[in-house]
């Protein structure tokens, strides 16, 4: 098998005007299995919300991109004049998607003031494109004035990463009733968001939790997750070591496989490091056996956030049990 850092796409997004959508870099998946979907819930409702939001930077890095290497000579020439109404439509059509959604109570401050800041953005830019139309000598003025709306997008996303601190931790039962544990304050559990696990390969796993986090207008957004899988077929106690240790496609072993016990099943960890568009990426993956099946465990995030998103991991696993034989 192949070990893979999985990075889910259209939720971490570690990039600003400066960058791209962190791409997955290669290490091992381990075979899913199907598995019943919860109904919506609260929980649900804060996962599909949060995962729209992080998409923005994805759309937003692009634009302000073309619109830095085409501008810069020259606003008023066609191919900037053409990047400005992309750029517009672009973030029209997603502030008319942040419209269809229903926002959770934590986040009404931070969801207001983000749709502010589209709308001012939105209108910045049509106030441009009509200065450079109308060959209007205040075109420079109005730039700034773009400049300056797009900046307030980024303190917006910072009060919706503080909201989201006040998501409470919920219990989380397995599918198969497996296992249990509890998902911890401030992350939320998307196992149920079946068209998000299915663009991700991640269909099947037992459970995917995030934790959303906004580093500020240089980093960007980051997402904590934690994937729970089965490994089939299992693995033999001998064979965990090296399943851990096949790593391929840029993957740095960072440290040999260690012992751990979980709920007294015994198992063995590492932690790998991985590039991904000029950000570094850090997994702790844990295999364990337990009634005959093998469990993969992983938790990814931006290299500089790992230590203070390992807390609430620990927090997850030390909360684990097994279901009663």
């Amino acid at each position: 098998m192949k070990r893979r850092l999985a990075i889910l796409a259209t939720l971490v997004a570690g990039m600003v005007a400066c960058g791209g959508a962190p791409a997955a870099t290669g290490i091992h998946r381990p075979t899913a299995r199907a598995t019943t979907t919860p109904a919506p819930n609260a929980s649900g409702a804060t996962a599909v919300y949060l995962a729209a939001v992080a998409v923005l930077p994805e759309t937003l890095g692009p634009d302000v991109a073309a619109y830095n290497s085409t501008c810069s000579v020259s606003l008023t020439s066609s191919t900037c004049l053409k990047t400005l109404e992309q750029f517009g439509s672009d973030m029209d059509g997603f502030r008319g998607t942040l419209a269809t959604l229903a926002v959770p109570s934590p986040f009404h401050a931070g969801d207001t003031a983000l749709k502010k800041a589209l709308a001012d953005l939105v209108g910045s830019l049509a106030t441009l494109i009509s200065a450079i139309s109308d060959g209007d000598p205040g075109v420079v003025a109005d730039s700034s004035g773009a400049v300056s709306a797009e900046g307030e997008i980024f303190p917006a996303l910072g009060i919706i990463s503080t909201e989201q601190q006040s998501t409470p931790s919920g219990a989380f039962v397995a599918s198969d009733h497996t296992f249990s544990a509890v998902v911890p304050r401030g992350w939320t559990d998307v196992t149920s968001d079946a068209d998000l696990l299915a663009a991700h390969r991640l269909t099947g796993a037992d459970l995917v939790a995030i934790q959303w986090d906004y580093l500020g207008a240089t980093a960007g957004l980051t997402v904590a997750y934690v994937s729970v899988q089965e490994v089939t077929p299992p693995l033999a106690e001998a064979g965990i070591s090296p399943y851990l240790k096949t790593v391929v496609g840029g993957v740095t072993l960072l440290t040999q496989p260690a012992a751990f016990t979980l709920d007294g099943a015994r198992g063995l960890f590492d932690n790998t490091r991985a590039p991904s568009q000029g950000n570094e990426y850090e997994a702790q993956d844990m295999v364990v056996n337990h009634a005959g099946r093998t469990f993969e465990i992983d938790l990814t995030v931006l290299q500089s956030a790992f230590p203070q998103e390992l807390t609430g991991f620990n927090s997850l696993m030390n909360s684990w049990r097994w279901a009663a034989a």
